[in-house]
């Protein structure tokens, strides 16, 4: 059963506006406007909502997102962290204003952001060279910031930075979002207003975030929106990329493999997309085009 299926807003609410009020010391925090969920995500529950009685920041729409018990405690507290300090390096990422780590309050870890109005960019009426022009121009971006602010950052909150980094890092690394698509990106009133689902941020080498985003505009995208020519967004996607920054090639295709072996473990496992069975077909073949090894199903 998803985690928040049988969730009570109502009860909710009344356990929100309470901890805010001792949080901001203020008992006169009400709600402007009422918890509304929001779709997406599996294991967090997404709802809007607004407050009165407050400074400015805090009196805009604003998001919670509740993570299921599951849910590691560090996790959840280095991406609050890693979200503002990207929004302080001027990338479009909503601001965390409160995290909580007690699980009692709602039952789950929970933090509070920034609400961003917007379609993702497949939903935004663009042309599919706008949108896999921004995909690469905002993916480059990211891949420019210094990374030393994040390792500060971790330092000062006593997070252990090597979790976020990745086995394989080469000379150069920078930070990475691990799950780069047009699905995470909100676009609206001519430009992108912010990039979302932080969950797998890493420090590594962004060749491997370029080959996870070409994994996915050359397999899964087949079969969500089988109309676009996947060479054709990826050329689109790459030439804006290299326009924004430099990109060494050199293991990109051994991150493609790896990403594709993971996929397919995926697949098998139950995942719902990666395991239709036109998808594995197209993994296979794939797996086998890079590195001539031909793997079977068992039945």
């Amino acid at each position: 059963m998803e985690p928040f299926a049988d969730i009570d807003l109502d009860k909710m609410s009344v356990k929100l506006i309470n901890y805010i009020r001792n949080e901001l010391d203020s008992e006169s925090v009400d709600y402007l406007e009422p918890l509304t969920r929001l779709t997406g995500g599996y294991e967090t529950l997404i709802c809007r909502f607004q407050l009165s009685g407050l400074d400015e920041s805090l009196s805009r729409p604003l998001v919670i997102r509740l993570f299921s018990e599951n849910v590691d405690a560090e996790m959840i507290l280095k991406e609050s962290e890693i979200q503002n300090t990207l929004s302080g390096q001027d990338y479009p990422v909503p601001a965390v204003y409160l995290t909580c780590m007690d699980k009692r309050v709602l039952g789950g870890l929970f933090f509070i952001m920034d609400f961003y109005r917007g379609h993702t960019l497949f939903e935004s009426g663009l042309s599919p060279d706008q949108v896999f022009g921004i995909l690469g121009n905002l993916q480059a971006r990211m891949h420019k910031i210094d990374i030393e602010v994040i390792e500060k950052r971790c330092a000062e909150i006593g997070a252990d930075i090597n979790t976020l980094k990745y086995e394989f890092i080469l000379e150069e690394y920078r930070t990475y979002h691990g799950d780069f698509h047009p699905m995470n990106i909100l676009y609206e009133d001519g430009k992108v207003q912010a990039v979302l689902d932080w969950s797998g941020f890493m420090i590594g080498d962004p060749a491997m975030d370029v080959a996870r985003t070409e994994f996915l505009l050359s397999i899964p995208i087949k079969l969500l929106f089988p109309e676009l020519d996947p060479d054709k967004v990826k050329e689109i996607y790459l030439k804006a990329y290299r326009q924004t920054r430099p990109l060494d090639e050199t293991n990109i295709a051994y991150y493609y493999a790896f990403r594709t072996i993971n996929a397919l473990s995926e697949g098998i496992g139950g995942h719902t997309l990666l395991g239709q069975p036109e998808i594995i077909q197209l993994l296979l073949a794939s797996i086998y085009e890079i590195t001539e090894i031909e793997l079977k199903i068992p039945s």
